[in-house]
């Protein structure tokens, strides 16, 4: 029922007078997010606490986590599937913080649930690994992920191409004894074991920063992860790390610093936003700042627009995106709030007013008025989206310290038609972290990228992408590229709805995805023969890409349930080429080659191999 409301919302809406917005509107009390962040001066944290939202127990919408709030340290809301939560705090397992600062969620060991993991301020970093729907245990006993260093964002990405998810922390130098030499790390997932390998210096990233933000985004669209790393204060010292750039070349990175224009420049650098602003199809960067005027970039938040392949131009006054002087910017969030399909941007400030710019083809209006998303005058930190309400528009929350959360409930976004697209996994990258989605419609292509963590600042974003389609009840073409192998998938005539799962084909017509084809799947796919109009469930049999379910696809449907279950390259013969790959796998949870279904790799599924050995 949600998903349909969604859908006839989403169609049926007219916009308002041109020029018109409509006010965002703070719900927290109504929709269950009660909780205060601790005061300022800070005594456990120290510039700010992460907010976001993940889908933890796997239901289909956004459910928020809010770290430093008064009453746990951290705070977990459960979305009951129509933006409305229910605190999850006392019984989800999520305990031991002593100052938490930033965090990230991501399948880590690819059994279908996200784990967590939290930054602290000088007491270690946490891993809480998810058991059951909501409920957690700490971890990170024995996993390596090991620091006392001042934990600043985390992020998650797929960094060595081996499918299993890597985490990033950005550590500011110095600002507690004993850190002077905190640098950025990276650890590698040790193929899903719980157990990780610290390689900041692969990655060319081990020098002492002051650094917030590590932010892995594929910047170049080449498939695969680069770094950017938000430095702060490297113009003034004594540690001169400015904003730093990495190719990711796929076994080695490559350092671009000097190469990428404004984008390696030195200021106070704090969040990130990654976004194609102008419509160029180059993504384009801004960064906060302090807007004071004696530093390389002036008094702006860096708006910083990628002109030629990976090299950026600041042009922040040029294009309108001017604030007063002296204000201290932090997260800042990059999303189409109108669904005009152009991203705007809210930017949060450090006891101040924050702002909401309006993005009309690569120019910004300050609309933060009309669409009341000023906040208060509490000191501010973080911020984090989603569609907490599944009606196609975007909300924001944000968590000013000394204050209650606020959730801000998007009216205007409504007013158009929108898609929200999800992306299974190739395994065990199950939530398809890095996948590129391109969207298109009436001629125009929105870039977005699959993310857990990076963006705004110390927190999260739901990890559904989302792209406003204006006056067009449909997207004409949705393209998805999976990371590093490439693999693509084209859909055709997607209609406006906020609960699309792109599926990489191979998992195609494995409705209950339970990575095989059987009765259950044949019983669902009969219920959606004849979709014109592709409804959520349905979209999982579209073979051909074409927008509607039909016999065509019925027919690739029963070809794929006719494969052996041991035919494990789907060429029709279970030979040495599909032993070759269950030796490969021996002691894994892979689900594709788990042809027993027993949770691992055993002598079990090789005995079933043999047995369906091809004559």
């Amino acid at each position: 029922m949600i998903v349909a409301t969604a859908i006839i919302l989403a169609v049926l809406s007219t916009p308002g007078p041109q020029g018109s917005f409509t006010p965002f509107v703070n719900e927290a009390n109504v929709r269950g997010v009660v909780a205060s962040t601790l005061g300022s001066p800070q005594t456990v944290g120290q510039y700010g606490f992460g907010i976001g939202f993940a889908d933890l127990d796997r239901d289909g919408d956004a459910d928020l986590v809010a770290l430093g709030t008064t009453a746990a340290l951290v705070s977990i809301f459960e979305n009951t599937g129509a933006g409305y939560f229910v605190n999850r705090t006392a019984t989800c397992g999520v305990t031991g913080l002593s100052s938490p600062g930033g965090f990230a969620a991501a399948d880590l060991d690819a059994d279908g649930d996200l784990d967590l993991v939290i930054s602290q301020r000088g007491h270690g970093i946490k891993l809480y690994r998810q058991t059951a729907p909501m409920l957690f245990i700490d971890a990170t006993h024995g996993s390596g992920l090991d620091s006392t260093w001042v934990g600043r964002c985390v992020s998650m990405a797929d960094l060595d191409g081996d499918g299993w998810i890597d985490c990033m922390v950005g550590n500011y130098a110095g600002l507690i004894a004993g850190t002077d030499g905190a640098r950025p790390q990276v650890f590698l997932n040790q193929q899903g074991s719980g157990r990780f390998i610290e390689a900041a210096a692969w990655c060319g990233i081990d020098a002492p920063a002051y650094t917030f933000m590590v932010s892995p985004g594929d910047l170049d669209r080449d498939g695969d992860p680069d770094l950017y790393l938000s430095n702060d204060r490297a113009h003034i010292g004594p540690i001169l790390a400015s904003n730093r750039l990495l190719r990711n070349d796929r076994g080695g990175w490559t350092e671009l610093t000097a190469e990428c224009g404004d984008a390696g420049a030195a200021f106070f650098s704090m969040g990130v936003a990654r976004a194609d602003f102008d419509g160029n199809g180059l993504i384009d960067l801004l960064c906060t700042n302090i807007t004071v005027p004696n530093q390389p970039l002036g008094a702006v938040h860096p708006l910083l627009m990628q002109v030629a392949p990976m090299s950026w131009d600041e042009q922040a006054t040029s294009r309108g995106l001017v604030t007063a002087s002296n204000l201290t910017g932090w997260s800042v969030q990059a999303f189409d709030a109108d669904n005009d399909g152009d991203p705007d941007l809210h930017i949060v400030h450090q006891a101040a007013q924050d702002r909401f710019f309006l993005n009309t083809n690569g120019q910004f209006t300050d609309l933060t008025t009309t669409a009341a998303l000023g906040g208060g005058p509490q000191v501010d930190y973080g911020s984090a989206c989603a569609d907490v309400d599944g009606d196609g528009a975007i909300d924001l929350v944000t968590n000013p310290l000394g204050a209650p959360l606020r959730l801000f409930m998007n009216k205007e976004g409504r007013r158009r038609p929108a898609v929200r697209i999800g992306v299974a996994g190739e395994w065990p990258n199950l939530d398809a972290i890095g996948a590129l989605v391109d969207v298109e419609v009436d001629g125009r292509t929105t870039l977005l990228e699959i993310a857990a963590g990076g963006v705004g600042y110390l927190g999260m974003n739901d990890a559904r992408v989302h792209a406003g389609l204006g006056d067009s009840p449909r997207a004409d073409r949705v393209t998805v590229t999976w990371p590093w192998s490439g693999t693509t998938r084209t859909i055709h005539a997607l209609p406006a709805g906020s609960c699309w799962t792109v599926h990489p084909p191979e998992r195609l017509g494995d409705a209950n995805g339970d990575w095989t084809i059987d009765s259950i799947d044949r019983t669902a796919l009969n219920g959606c023969l004849g979709e014109s109009l592709l409804t959520c469930p349905c979209l999982v049999f579209d073979f051909d890409g074409d927008g509607s379910v039909t016999s065509t696809d019925a027919a690739a449907f029963e070809a794929r349930a006719d494969l052996a279950r041991c035919d494990l390259d789907r060429d029709g013969d279970v030979d040495s080429a599909d032993l070759a790959m269950l030796v490969a796998g021996w002691g894994t949870n892979d689900p594709r080659l788990d042809a027993t279904r027993d949770g691992a790799v055993t002598g079990a599924d090789l005995a079933q191999l043999l047995a369906e050995w091809s004559p």
